[in-house]
């Protein structure tokens, strides 16, 4: 991890900036295993994921005295993630129900979506039957991925004799 923090003018601008880097090694997840063995499943350290990404804040303190203050602030940032490896296992079942579910897959981020696809022609495009309707894939796979590429914040807050009014958007 590098970060700084920065302040200006006796504290009223403050910058800070981050980024990392990290690696989890054996993250505990239940691993579907043969129901001949008594059970559906067993939870194992049977994950390596990696993240990686960067932070950004800001704050300004427009308005500063003794009756009233006036801030601007935000802040942006995003965190990519990959599951790397589940010890052999394609994909580990997180949360959902059949038809669509949240999973772990290799070479995704964790909890991509997971369910029936439709058959492609080479081109991408759907391939329809006689009738002009799609055809499901005869396997399911990864659909989506619910992370967003980036969150961030902008907001403002009032204080004026001991009352604080706080406004904030947050998008992503």
């Amino acid at each position: 991890e590098l970060g700084a923090d920065l302040k200006f003018l006796d504290g009223r601008i403050s910058l800070g900036a981050t980024y990392y880097q990290n690696k989890i090694d054996g993250a505990i997840l239940a691993v579907a295993v043969p129901a001949s063995t008594g059970y559906t499943n067993q939870w194992a350290n049977a994950a390596v994921l990696s993240n990686k990404g960067y932070e950004l804040d800001f704050n300004v303190a427009v308005v500063k005295n003794d009756k009233l203050t006036w801030n601007i602030y935000g802040n942006v940032g995003s965190n990519k993630n990959l599951v790397e490896s589940l010890s052999g296992v394609g994909n580990v079942f997180l949360a959902g129900f059949t038809g669509s579910s949240s999973r772990a897959v290799e070479g995704h981020q964790m909890g991509a979506l997971w369910g029936g696809k439709w058959e492609r022609n080479e081109d991408g495009s759907l391939k329809l039957d006689a009738n002009g309707f799609p055809q499901q894939a005869a396997e399911e796979g990864v659909i989506g991925d619910p992370n967003p590429t980036w969150r961030g914040g902008f907001g403002t807050n009032l204080t004026f004799k001991g009352i604080t009014m706080n406004l904030l958007f947050e998008a992503c």
